[in-house]
């Protein structure tokens, strides 16, 4: 048995079985019972890539962009809930220690920010150059948001992965940002 996506009659692609005489297992869930010639039809999956996450995965078109974003959220907070959030983008045309440069020279223009850390740690078995810092929240007078960010790659991709709560909150979070962070591998 092998498995395929293929058009129908009507133009839908379908995930199909075939057996070794190449038929159909079953009926198209169109309502055809028979496969087209499988080129690329309406709904074709013919230059698509496929992004898989979590419980679901979708196709999407050669010459798109994987840009997905995964934020793992903590307990409710009132002011400010901790989070975690892994984001994907290109590999930027400067280099990526220019890259988290720049970042922080833009971050540096947010109310009250503090550079606390820079530098080099493992992760993923992997080099990623870190930065932590912390902010005011806007409007929120006395409340500091601190942050952790990551930032390695893989291929042509950046990833950043970004943990943030409350600076009142960090040592009751930072254990738990800690063995998330660990726990981060290439599947």
């Amino acid at each position: 048995m092998n498995d395929g996506f293929a058009t129908c009659a009507r133009g839908y692609v379908h995930h199909y079985r075939v057996s070794s005489s190449s038929e159909p297992e079953s009926t198209l869930s169109c309502g055809c019972s028979e496969l087209g010639s499988g080129s690329p039809g309406r709904g074709s999956t013919a230059g698509m890539q496929k992004l898989r996450a979590n419980d679901f995965e979708v196709n999407f078109l050669e010459g798109w962009r994987d840009a997905s974003q995964t934020v793992l959220i903590g307990p409710e907070r009132p002011a400010f809930t901790p989070n975690v959030q892994i984001h994907r983008e290109p590999l930027p045309e400067t280099s990526v220690e220019e890259f988290f440069r720049e970042q922080r020279a833009e971050l540096s223009g947010l109310d009250g920010f503090r550079l606390l850390d820079h530098g080099d740690r493992l992760l993923a078995g992997q080099k990623a150059l870190y930065h932590s810092y912390s902010w005011e929240l806007p409007n929120q007078p006395g409340l500091r948001v601190r942050q952790l960010q990551l930032a390695l790659v893989r291929g042509a991709t950046l990833f950043t992965i970004t943990s943030s709560a409350l600076e009142q909150d960090w040592n009751q979070v930072e254990a738990g940002f800690e063995m998330t962070l660990s726990g981060f591998s290439w599947v």
